[in-house]
């Protein structure tokens, strides 16, 4: 990126900016070299491997992000089996895994539409009956016809329940996260294997729908009403959710309350968890960002992140 030179007004500190796809790994080798001058370092890995690096500061933030469970419908067509995965999970397992040897910690959230901090949030994610996960996830499978294996794992017509949950990126922590899972998963009865990725094919495997259950997520804004019908919405979603949620999306597109709009997408999203069960949130996370010592207005921006003045990006004197 180079400063446009028939710009009228104020002029840019910096005479080009380069930015580099790079694996996670190959991105910090790059900074501690000289390479590259600002890495984000918000996983475990990342963040132990950087945060001692000699003329760097580390840049802390809290990430907007929703992110968790990923279940694939056209795959996993029985949306029991999906409120089974969802309720039997143990989420806050997952997230001690994704977090272990950062400085964060954060309750569990339950929303891919709002941010925990933000006045209009909820926890719309669902609760196991009784509080027992695995009894929970096991009496939904069995009440929807299945029934355990020889080899302890549910079946029904003489098909097992079996998938692959892929991961993506050269960092462990997100191997670690899945296996946890595969192990969690095991335990209520059902058959994960993992499925590793290169983090280079995430939007190749994603948008081709390439995968049974992953871990993913997306920006969070402040207002929830675009989120809950990207979502939720069946028409935006391959066909995928009930006449009685899209009705409800229909209403909170002209609602010009925002108040109202923001209780009614809680209600839409509340719904979906507990009867389609497609995106189930596990984490937001920190926002961590590694910059040489010297560069300025460049790091964390919470909701500004999408508008970063570039040309006020430069180096200190």
């Amino acid at each position: 990126m180079v400063a446009n030179e028939k710009w009228w007004g104020e002029k840019p500190l910096l005479d080009r900016i380069i930015f580099r796809a790079l694996e996670a790994g190959a991105s910090r080798a790059a900074f501690k070299n000289g390479e590259i001058d600002a890495v984000v370092a918000s996983t475990p890995t990342a963040y132990a491997e950087l945060k001692d690096t000699n003329g760097a500061q580390i840049r802390r933030g809290q990430r907007l992000f929703s992110g968790g469970l990923n279940l694939n419908p056209k795959h996993i067509k029985d949306a029991k089996v999906r409120k089974a995965i969802f309720v039997g999970t143990d989420r806050q397992a997952l997230a001690n895994v994704n977090f272990q040897g950062l400085p964060y910690e954060e309750d569990v959230p339950g929303s891919m539409v709002l941010m925990p901090f933000s006045p209009l949030y909820e926890d719309n994610f669902p609760k196991p009956e009784g509080g027992d996960r695995k009894a929970a996830a096991q009496k939904i499978l069995e009440e929807a016809g299945y029934t355990k294996g020889s080899d302890g794992f549910y079946e029904k017509d003489g098909k097992k329940l079996e998938y692959r949950v892929t991961v993506f990126s050269d960092d462990p922590t997100s191997k670690n996260v899945g296996q946890n899972f595969v192990e969690i998963m095991k335990n209520i009865g059902l058959h994960i294997e993992l499925n590793p990725e290169a983090g280079l094919n995430f939007n190749k495997v994603i948008s081709n729908k390439e995968y049974d259950i992953t871990f993913s997520g997306y920006s969070v804004g402040a207002e929830p009403t675009a989120g809950t019908q990207q979502f939720y919405y069946s028409k935006d979603n391959d066909g995928v959710g009930t006449p009685e949620i899209d009705k409800l999306i229909e209403k909170i597109l002209v609602e010009p309350d925002p108040q109202k709009r923001a209780q009614k997408c809680n209600e839409v999203e509340k719904k979906h968890m507990s009867e389609v069960c497609t995106l189930g949130t596990v984490y937001n996370g920190p926002l961590y960002t590694m910059c040489k010592e010297k560069l300025a207005n460049y790091g964390t921006f919470l909701y500004d992140e999408s508008n970063i003045d570039w040309a006020k990006v430069g180096w200190l004197k």
